[in-house]
């Protein structure tokens, strides 16, 4: 038995030694709690569908894209598909209950242009109300470079669907950390964005492609014919890499969250 065991210790060791291993250690990149749990309290959030910005007509990709006349006369085109893929990212994380774009979208064309959440935030937020949600996420896509080294512009906020005023606990507590942002002080958090953020999520950043090679280490990326987890997903901009950007666009809210608090 003790021989046996000493064999299958050099066999272990030696296989090992040549790089060839049996398994990939993966690592849970979503395992965090959901931080609205305090002073606002959000766990059922929609995802309305993501406007595309002018700087994204010539692409590869068509993202199923649709347009509608907004009631001040604007015509927008969105996507509820790239917004889809932002909602599956938010899902992985625990404590959230994801309202997806295609049942937004059924609640909104219900509704009429009062539910429109393409409109304006306060349609938005009633939008929200009628899905029974905390909040809802818009967004927009304000340009996307998805060759060789993808580089995306994202615009996205997230706006309380509930009538909410700070408590004398809660404004201290904003004096002590400094302007409250995005709030001001003691105003009803229904007007303002929860979260609110215009990023450029550059893969060529240090910052980002650190953050990437980070997201890539939770995947299977074995037999995906290239070097590393990080450039297969740069390889495949979508919707990998644009899944990434999701999951660092709302890392970033939710380390401003923390220190909200």
């Amino acid at each position: 038995m003790r021989v046996f065991s000493w064999v299958m210790l050099v066999a272990i060791a030696a296989v090992l030694g040549c790089g060839c291993t049996f398994f990939q250690v993966q690592r849970d990149v979503h395992n965090e709690d959901n931080p609205y749990c305090r002073d606002v309290v959000v766990k059922r959030i929609a995802i309305a569908p993501f406007v595309f910005g002018e700087k994204t007509e010539n692409q590869r990709y068509d993202f199923d894209l649709k347009g509608t006349d907004l009631p001040d006369g604007r015509f927008v085109v969105f996507s509820a598909e790239i917004a889809r893929e932002f909602g599956q990212e938010l899902a992985q994380f625990r404590g959230f209950e994801v309202v997806p774009p295609a049942d937004v979208m059924q609640a909104w064309q219900a509704g009429g242009d009062d539910l429109n959440p393409l409109a304006s935030a306060e349609s938005a937020r009633a939008l929200a109300r009628n899905l029974k949600a905390d909040a809802i996420i818009v967004g927009e896509v304000r340009s996307y470079d998805p060759y060789d080294y993808p580089r995306l512009e994202l615009a996205w906020q997230v706006l309380y669907a509930t009538r909410h005023s700070p408590s004398a606990e809660e404004i201290r507590r904003i004096e002590r950390h400094g302007t409250g942002r995005p709030f001001p002080l003691g105003a009803d958090y229904s007007k303002y964005p929860l979260y609110a953020a215009d990023e450029v999520i550059d893969s060529r950043d240090v910052k980002v492609n650190a953050s990437l090679e980070d997201y890539a280490s939770s995947l299977k990326t074995r037999g995906s014919g290239y070097e590393n987890g990080a450039v297969a997903i740069r390889k495949r901009a979508w919707p990998d890499y644009f899944r990434f950007a999701s999951w660092y666009a709302l890392r970033g809210a939710f380390d401003f969250e923390r220190a909200r608090r």
